[in-house]
């Protein structure tokens, strides 16, 4: 994403340039720029896709009964308090 961005800035002058730091893109020369963009904003979309799914990730609600089966949590922290739901829950888990 940084050789794609810095490419973007630079005039075309001196092909060398291009070629030590590995932009391909500039033996098709029409679509240099679209494709360095292209790399760039999809770069971008990612990092802003891992950084928003990190920052919700703790209030997914729906997770509770995966933590309550793997023992992080226990079942009254999460509502269930019958005892016969506790065993087939644990028993669709296998343990």
């Amino acid at each position: 994403m940084v050789k794609c961005f810095s490419v973007l800035f630079l005039s075309d002058d001196n092909e060398m340039i291009f070629k030590y730091i590995g932009d391909f893109f500039l033996f098709y020369s029409r679509f240099s720029l679209h494709w360095n963009i292209l790399i760039v904003m999809f770069s971008f979309w990612a990092i802003i896709s891992l950084i928003l799914h990190n920052y919700n990730s703790y209030s997914y609600e729906w997770l509770k009964p995966f933590e309550m089966m793997s023992g992080m949590i226990s079942p009254k922290s999460i509502g269930i308090e019958n005892e016969r739901d506790i065993y087939k829950l644990m028993k669709r888990t296998r343990f």
